[in-house]
């Protein structure tokens, strides 16, 4: 299949967040393409947990069941018909545990959510299998990714169209609507001169070392067998007192079945982290950390990443130039700390609300009537998924904050308060819907 000379919507990007938003614009009918400057074929250790609102986003418009910690909410998935996939695929578990060093503080209980979801749990599931799962879809729908690198683009008077240009400059595209699902350092924002900083602070993300508190060693392990008697296999634990995270997930290689661990190991600044953590960096820190009597022996590291936590928010989701239009989504317009596992459930949410905001639009624009306000989908999506990111990364900054108290009265006050709270059940609810997404208002079309 060869690139086409014009098309509706240019989605550039082709992780989860711009394949979500690809599934969602293809089955309302829009004429796409998607594009992506590299293929992708693992990059490290990333998002694992998808929460309640991103499988009920997926279900209804994307896959089925298959996302990681659900973070958005079921609907989301069911939206695309792919939450049933991802749940499949991955681990589902109603429990997210927080623990001082090895006691339990509290234990964060989506069950309690049964009330408000066909999903009070979250999934354990890498990112690069939610890729291949929604990717699988985008095949069957008969969609192929480019991979071509996005230089420049502009809105041409003649045409009233953006003009795209890739690479070298001997390929181009003309499209309506220009949709940048490409990461933090997005071309396509930094082109359109949208501000992309932190809301409480201002500081600027491209400054590397302003916003800087802790940074992250992820990685994705094999373990030697014998494991501790009391290491959770069925729910993620948090240790607030060294700073250290266990995920249990199923591995996806065929040549070692059985447990995969995600760890993830907080540091300060002052202590810098490799880019990509060794065997010997990681098993060091586990043996400084481990909270168990037995030592645990990391057999293989699959995968491993840095992690320096930053956040901001991009000025706005949407800019129109000249009647074309520049939309944003996912890490391209928000970032935060991996704590809370709020990143790509988020992500995948502003991907459905951004598809249905785009039809909407066209129809408005053929119809050439809207009440008076014909870009009114595409305001409405900017406004709505920027004040949810600005309320997701104060939540993380919360968060964040909490795990850095592991030392002194600090610590004794946080532990004492988490305990006092795994007691009452109405906080542990109000924990788990803030966690869930569920709070952060219902996807339209779901």
């Amino acid at each position: 299949m060869s690139l086409p000379a014009e098309v509706e919507v240019l989605v550039v990007g082709a992780g989860p967040v711009g394949l979500a938003a690809a599934i969602t614009l293809k089955k309302l009918g829009v004429n796409i393409v998607v594009v992506d400057k590299t293929v992708r074929n693992g990059n490290g250790a990333r998002a694992m947990l998808l929460h309640t609102r991103t499988v009920e986003v997926i279900l209804t418009y994307i896959l089925v069941r298959t996302f990681m910690l659900m973070l958005c909410s079921s609907k989301v998935l069911d939206t695309i018909d792919m939450a049933g996939a991802i749940v499949d695929n991955g681990m589902t578990s109603s429990i997210l545990r927080w623990n001082g060093a090895n006691q339990k503080l509290l234990d964060v209980d989506f069950s309690l959510l049964k009330d408000q979801t066909k999903y009070p749990f979250v999934v354990l599931i890498p990112q690069e299998e939610v890729e291949a799962l929604l990717r699988r879809k985008l095949k069957e729908m008969g969609v192929e990714i480019f991979y071509l690198d996005v230089s420049d683009y502009f809105y041409d008077d003649d045409r009233k169209a953006i003009k795209v240009v890739f690479g070298d400059q001997s390929v181009t595209l003309w499209t309506q609507y220009l949709l940048g699902t490409d990461g933090a350092r997005s071309t396509i924002r930094k082109i359109a001169h949208i501000p992309f900083e932190d809301p409480h602070t201002g500081a600027v993300y491209d400054d590397k070392h302003t916003g800087q508190t802790i940074h992250f060693a992820l990685a994705d392990i094999y373990l030697s067998e014998p494991l501790p008697a009391t290491l959770a296999t069925v729910y993620s634990t948090f240790y607030l007192d060294s700073f250290f995270v266990w995920i249990p997930l199923h591995s996806l290689d065929p040549e070692q079945p059985g447990m995969l661990w995600r760890i993830i190991l907080g540091t300060l600044t002052h202590n810098e982290v490799p880019q990509n953590p060794s065997i010997e960096y990681l098993q060091a820190e586990l043996d400084r950390r481990n909270p168990y009597k037995e030592r645990i022996v990391i057999k293989e590291v699959a995968t491993s990443s840095r992690y320096r936590v930053r956040a901001a928010v991009a000025e706005t989701y949407w800019k129109k130039i000249g009647n074309g239009h520049v939309l944003l989504a996912g890490d391209a317009s928000h970032v935060h700390s991996p704590i809370g596992a709020q990143g790509m459930n988020l992500g995948i949410c502003d991907a459905v609300e951004v598809g249905h905001a785009i039809r909407n639009h066209i129809d408005a624009a053929r119809k050439e009537s809207s009440n008076g306000d014909l870009d009114k989908h595409l305001k409405q999506y900017a406004e709505e998924r920027r004040a949810i990111g600005v309320k997701v990364i104060a939540l993380s900054k919360r968060l964040t904050k909490m795990v850095t108290w592991n030392s002194g009265w600090k610590r004794i006050v946080r532990n004492l308060l988490m305990r006092v709270a795994g007691h009452l059940p109405f906080l542990v609810k109000a924990m788990a819907r803030q966690m869930s997404g569920l709070g952060n208002g219902v996807v339209r079309k779901c």
